[in-house]
């Protein structure tokens, strides 16, 4: 199952788009990358098989930390969004914009040679009336199941992280861009969430499980380095591959605006 995040408020744009009989190709934008580094704690989770070198343990307490390596480009072929108060680029597998990779306790994990999403957008009444929120999210995923046609046996892997932030009446965000997101800390007004998301197994020709990993983590950045420069794309969205992503839409949306009702009644 693909894991996809994505702001809430694109999810009837997506809709709408997919409902539409032509489809139109993205134009092919001229960037450069970008690169995010997110760097933090880790508050929570759960190493069940040692995938973070931690077997059996809780995460919290540990005094774990974390670096995250996002590079992002306007890959030709990418799908793009932009309105009022919102913009957004994702794309699966070499369509994908985000390369991504994080360490933990000496291991190293990538991500989004399957998936990658990063949006941002702002609505001046996400937590009530005239209650301004703003957000940016990045998503990327790594994922295969594979069944060998000869032995017969699973190949399965499905890697997840989510990384962003959030704020209410802070105005940290410049604008609705996202190529305009810069370098932040929490005293700009952002509150930041992440989380972690490790699985994989194989399995023999008569469904036997013959290894398994998994691990979950919290991650709580505490600054967010940008580096690099790029310009908006002139771009199509396209109709036909948003409907592929419409079902993660609304669990993101839902994710994100929890985190905003939080940060309003704390």
């Amino acid at each position: 199952m693909t894991i996809m995040i994505h702001p809430g408020t694109l999810r009837s744009r997506a809709i709408a788009l997919a409902a539409l009989a032509v489809v139109a190709a993205s134009a092919a934008p001229a960037s450069a990358a970008v690169t995010y580094v997110f760097k933090g704690a880790i508050t929570g989770g759960y190493d069940e098989t040692g995938v973070f070198g931690l077997a059996g343990q809780q995460l919290d307490g540990l005094g774990l930390t974390f670096t995250a390596t996002i590079v992002r480009n306007d890959v030709a072929g990418a799908m793009y969004d932009s309105g009022p108060g919102f913009s957004s680029v994702g794309g699966f597998r070499d369509k994908s914009p985000l390369q991504a990779t994080i360490d933990v306790n000496g291991k190293t994990f990538a991500f989004g040679s399957y998936l990658g999403q990063q949006g941002q957008d702002e609505d001046p009444n996400g937590c009530g009336p005239g209650c301004s929120t703003e957000q940016f999210v990045f998503n990327a995923q790594a994922y295969h199941d594979i069944v060998d046609p000869i032995s017969g046996v699973t190949s399965f892997l499905n890697n997840g992280l989510l990384l962003g932030g959030t704020g209410v009446y802070t105005n940290f965000l410049p604008s609705t861009d996202y190529h305009t997101l810069g370098s932040l800390t929490g005293a700009d007004g952002v509150d930041f969430f992440g989380e972690l998301f490790l699985e994989s197994y194989t399995l023999d020709a008569v469904g036997g499980r013959t290894a398994y990993s998994r691990g979950v983590a919290t991650l709580k950045p505490i600054s967010l380095t940008v580096s690099g420069s790029d310009a908006p794309p002139a771009a199509v969205p396209e109709p036909a591959s948003w409907a592929l992503m419409i079902l993660g839409f609304g669990s993101a949306g839902a994710m994100l605006r929890s985190r905003r009702l939080t940060a309003v009644l704390a």
